[in-house]
C-alpha cells in the first residue's frame, strides 16, 4: 500500500492505453485520483480499484467530453467529492484519420471537440478552482509527436495536438503568476494493448524508431510523475517533453541517400 500524499488528480482518458497506465501509476504513487472514460468503462473501473487498493481515494467519471454539459457535469462531481483539485491531466483524446478530400464537418467536430476543446476548458475549470482554494497546482496536457510529424490522413488530429501544444504556453504564461504550472507531453509510438504478437504496422515503427522499440503507457507515466511533483519539477512550465524514443531525430534509415557509414569507420577528418 502506498503512502497517500493527499494530492487530488483528475485524469481523463484513464480507461484503456496511456491513461489507464497513468492512472495506474499516480495510485502506486499515492495519489487520489478521479477517473474518467467516456465507454472504457470495464479499465476504468479497474484502474479505481487498483487505486482503492493503493490507499488512495478514488472515483470513476463517465462522460462525453465533446459534450460541454457532460464536460462541466464531471468536473463538478468532482470537485464535490474531493473537494479541490491539485493536479489537472487532460490526456483524453480520439485519434482517427481522414484525407483532407473527405474529411467531414463531423469528423471536423468530432476530434476538435475531444482533443482541443475539452483540454482547453478544463484546463480552465482546474485553474479556477486550484485560484479559488489557493493551490500551487500542476496541469499537464498530452499532445502527440504528430504535432511535429506530417502524416496521411491526420490533418485534423495532428493540427489539434498542435492547437494543445501552443495553448500550454499560453496557460504556462497567464497562470504563473498563481504559481499553477502549465505543461505538456508528446508520446510517440505508445503500444496500448496487451502484450500480443508484433504487427507489420508495428515493426515498420520500430524500423524508425532510434531506440528500436514502440513505447509502453508505462513510459509516459513516469514523465507524468516526474512534471505534476511540484518539488522535483518546480522550475519547468509552459515546456513539451517528447517521449517518443528518438523517433523524431534524423536517421539514415529515412535517407537512404546518405545513409550512416559502418560502425568503427573514420569518416573525419578526411584522408589526406
Amino acid at each position: 500500500m502506498a503512502v497517500n500524499n493527499g494530492k487530488n488528480v483528475l485524469i481523463t482518458g484513464a480507461g484503456r492505453g496511456i491513461g489507464y497506465g497513468v492512472a495506474l501509476a499516480l495510485g502506486d504513487a499515492g495519489y487520489n485520483v478521479g477517473v474518467h472514460c467516456n465507454n472504457s468503462t470495464e479499465g476504468a473501473q479497474k484502474a479505481v480499484e487498483h487505486i482503492r487498493a493503493c490507499g488512495g481515494k478514488a472515483e470513476l467519471y463517465k462522460a462525453d467530453l465533446g459534450k460541454m454539459d457532460e464536460l462541466y457535469a464531471m468536473f463538478d462531481r468532482f470537485i464535490a467529492d474531493f473537494g479541490h483539485i491539485d493536479v489537472m491531466i487532460n490526456n483524453s483524446g480520439i485519434t482517427q484519420y481522414m484525407s483532407i478530400l473527405e474529411a467531414t464537418p463531423e469528423h471536423f467536430d468530432l476530434l476538435t471537440n475531444v482533443d482541443w476543446r475539452a483540454t482547453y476548458f478544463l484546463t480552465q475549470l482546474a485553474a479556477k478552482d486550484m485560484i479559488k482554494n489557493g493551490v500551487q497546482g500542476s496541469i499537464l496536457c498530452t499532445s502527440s509527436v504528430q504535432a511535429n510529424m506530417q502524416i496521411n490522413g491526420a490533418s485534423v488530429y495532428a493540427s489539434n495536438k498542435a492547437a494543445v501544444f501552443k495553448f500550454v504556453k499560453h496557460a504556462a504564461l497567464e497562470l504563473a503568476d498563481y504559481k499553477i504550472r502549465v505543461n505538456c507531453i508528446s508520446p510517440g509510438h505508445i503500444k496500448v494493448l496487451p502484450d500480443t504478437e508484433i504487427l507489420p504496422r508495428e515493426k515498420e515503427q520500430v524500423r524508425r524508431i532510434p531506440w528500436h522499440r514502440v513505447g509502453r503507457p508505462a513510459d509516459i507515466a513516469k514523465m507524468v510523475l516526474f512534471l505534476i511533483d511540484n518539488e522535483k519539477a518546480d522550475y519547468i512550465t509552459g515546456s513539451n517533453f517528447d517521449v517518443n524514443g528518438g523517433l523524431l531525430l534524423p536517421s539514415a534509415l529515412d535517407n537512404p541517400v546518405f545513409p550512416l557509414p559502418p560502425v568503427g569507420v573514420k569518416v573525419w577528418p578526411p584522408e589526406e
